[in-house]
């Protein structure tokens, strides 16, 4: 013999300007989209700002300083 359950809707005991909520749980893929978007955030953190991995800052700097001498070197009279 197996058991119907039925999942009813439970109305939460508190209300707020006149609405009811569902007391409803997540779907689980939003659950997982929420966990997997916090565990993208801690490793942007430590990539970019974190251990130094992420050179782009190093490389862009030193691509304006050889631009910089670039154009300070042709604007110079001869």
């Amino acid at each position: 013999m197996t058991e119907n359950k039925q999942i009813k809707d439970v109305i939460r005991p508190y209300m707020v300007d006149g609405i009811q909520e569902y007391d409803n749980p997540l779907p689980p893929w939003w659950v997982w989209m929420f966990v997997l978007c916090i565990a993208f955030g801690f490793i942007y953190v430590i990539w970019v700002h974190g251990f130094g991995w992420n050179r782009l800052d190093d490389e862009l700097h030193k691509v304006q300083l050889s631009h910089a001498a670039f154009i300070k070197e042709k604007s110079a009279p001869l």
